[in-house]
């Protein structure tokens, strides 16, 4: 597992969220800000199956030590 993936998926997660924090809730429901919208949507969906990849990865690579200890 590489860790510098995991953080930088994390990262671009939080980041992300920021980002959609930042758009009042009243300017959601405009039209205008629909793109914005899906377009930040699709990089958490990004971020988050970017995370669940790494984590089978490190859940596999455990279980493959301990059916192989050293």
């Amino acid at each position: 597992m590489n860790l510098c993936r995991v953080a930088y998926a994390y990262r671009d997660l939080q980041e992300t969220v920021a980002s959609l924090l930042l758009i009042p809730i009243k300017d959601m429901l405009d039209n205008s800000c629909v793109n914005q919208l899906e377009t930040l949507v699709k990089r958490v969906s990004a971020c988050w199956l970017r995370l669940t990849i790494e984590r089978r990865k490190f859940t596999e690579s455990i279980s493959t030590v301990k059916s192989n200890p050293q």
